[in-house]
């Protein structure tokens, strides 16, 4: 439903290793149908800081983690969603981070994150990546720094069948 919800770590109990844990509908106040896509730890709210969210339908918002400081217990909303939409991750990064969108069907994208501007916390987003009628979002994943001046990045790509690789981000094309 794009809500986002917030817990201090101290308030979550302690338990041992082997134990289940505490229900995070006792922690927090989540509907019954609603399902916990990412968790973002923040020690401190700082300026250069974003939040980007990534919807199931190739939607991407970027929103200044100073947004976030106060939310109440009953949440907050952090993005519009079509019909048949929902988040599917939400990544922290810096102005100067690049971001790599890759889909089930094996296409990707890349982008750096000042391409995309900041909007406000009820706002849809931007389509950053137009999807077939039988793809889905796979991952999204952030890269600090810029390619071209901190050297070459790679990351690893796996299939669902066992295959990985590694690649360069450079080799993916941007998408601006």
């Amino acid at each position: 439903r794009g809500i986002a919800y917030s817990i201090k770590c101290y308030e979550i109990p302690i338990a041992a290793r082997t134990s289940k844990g505490t229900p995070v509908p006792q922690l927090l106040a989540i509907p019954d149908d609603d399902k916990i896509t990412s968790t973002i730890p923040i020690d401190k709210f700082t300026e250069d800081d974003s939040l980007i969210l990534l919807t199931s339908q190739g939607y991407c918002k970027r929103t200044l983690l100073s947004a976030f400081k106060s939310i109440a217990s009953r949440g907050l909303v952090i993005i519009t969603l079509r019909e048949n939409d929902s988040v599917k991750l939400a990544r922290r990064c810096k102005n100067t981070d690049q971001v790599v969108l890759a889909t089930r069907g094996g296409y990707a994208t890349r982008f750096a994150v000042d391409e995309i501007s900041c909007k406000g916390r009820s706002s849809m987003g931007v389509q950053a990546l137009t999807l077939q009628a039988d793809d889905e979002i796979a991952d999204m994943d952030i890269f600090e720094g810029n390619t071209t001046i901190d050297g070459p990045k790679c990351f690893v790509a796996m299939t669902d069948n066992g295959y990985g690789k590694r690649i360069l981000i450079d080799d993916f094309r941007s998408k601006r």
